[in-house]
């Protein structure tokens, strides 16, 4: 029934354009099986790294484009757009700025009501699914994390490291634990984002300082 859902919410744009917003975590992933898998049309996959060529990421782009025989464009996040210019870049920005680049009206979303209060009132302002003033289409906005998981390991699908590690959060954002976790883990990843954002290093050295002051 939910796997139904979500694709009679992509073929109610009847054909229409969409950009499928791709984070490489567990909603997206799900998102765009069911977009393959039932061949939903016009639908153009983008994900938004943090830094770009972030190995574990590109792995699993690289993984997915295999999978499904198509490309995953790749463009600048929200969050690293912040870093880059210093200045607070909103989603909306990025999301206006990807529909004139790509001529499309309505982008697709992995986001349910259980993942916060501002996602489900962006669910509430939508009908069945797609909010058309907006362009904003959530496929599995009936689904639940339990839900996910379940089709994830029913179609063997791909996470990224951190998900099998069981962080709670995804790496799309460079919050000070999640690259001290990379700095263990990924080592190669957390030279990239250094390597992109070189004020990261100093955060992390004045972290580390205090750490050890606090022994």
């Amino acid at each position: 029934m939910l796997v139904q859902s979500a694709e009679t919410v992509l073929r109610a744009l009847e054909g229409a354009p969409f950009l499928l917003a791709f984070s490489g975590g567990k909603d997206s992933v799900t998102m765009l099986d069911i977009v393959a898998r039932a061949q939903i049309p016009g639908a153009r996959v983008v994900h938004f790294y943090l830094a770009p060529g972030i190995p574990s990421r590109e792995r699993l782009l690289s993984y997915y484009e295999s999978r499904y025989g198509i490309k995953i464009d790749r463009r600048e996040s929200w969050y690293g757009a912040t870093l880059r210019t210093g200045r607070k870049v909103k989603q909306g920005e990025t999301f206006k700025a990807l529909r004139e680049e790509f001529g499309v009206k309505y982008i697709a979303e992995g986001i349910k009501p259980t993942d916060s209060i501002i996602r489900c009132a962006l669910i509430k302002r939508a009908m069945a699914g797609i909010n058309h003033d907006m362009g904003a289409v959530y496929p599995i906005y009936r689904w639940y994390d339990s839900a996910v998981m379940a089709y994830i390991r029913q179609h063997k699908l791909l996470l990224p490291p951190e998900y099998q590690a069981n962080m709670k959060h995804d790496l799309s954002n460079a919050t000070l634990e999640s690259l001290e976790w990379m700095k263990h883990n990924l080592p190669a990843d957390y030279r990239v984002i250094l390597a992109t954002y070189p004020k990261l290093a100093d955060r992390m050295i004045q972290r580390e300082m205090y750490a050890e002051e606090a022994r």
